[in-house]
């Protein structure tokens, strides 16, 4: 029995399927969108007041940590994870500096420009290829 592939064209597929990227932990949750990240580098530098602490490019200061190393201090820095320290903040006392990150940050942001932090946080976040 012959197939419409032949030889040739299974073993493509086959070596298709090698060097097909699979899924990882770096792919983007669907609520993380294009233009959620843009609006979350408004409030981040804005309202927000988050690039006080954490710097103007998210590398950390004597205050904040670095958002760009993928060291977290809890969890593995997942969307939903950040969305949740953004909401809850930091109390003093589980951070190294003793600098408590406020809720909703400095301004009491609403839930949409909260989302749109996390979605910016979350993908400066990613390793660049």
């Amino acid at each position: 029995m012959s197939t419409p592939l032949g030889v040739g064209g299974l073993l493509l597929v086959i070596l298709g399927l090698a060097v097909a990227p699979t899924l990882t932990a770096q792919d983007r949750p669907p609520a993380v969108t294009d233009s959620l990240v843009e609006r979350g580098f408004a409030v981040f530098h804005g309202p927000g007041g988050c690039a006080s602490c954490h710097g103007r490019r998210g590398l950390g200061s004597e205050i904040g940590p670095s958002l760009r190393d993928r060291e977290w201090a809890r969890g593995a820095g997942t969307y939903e994870e950040i969305l949740e320290r953004v909401i809850h903040g930091v109390p003093r006392t589980e951070t190294k500096t003793g600098e408590p990150m406020p809720m909703r940050g400095v301004a009491e942001l609403g839930d949409g420009d909260v989302r749109a932090v996390a979605a910016y946080v979350w993908h400066v976040s990613r390793p660049r290829s």
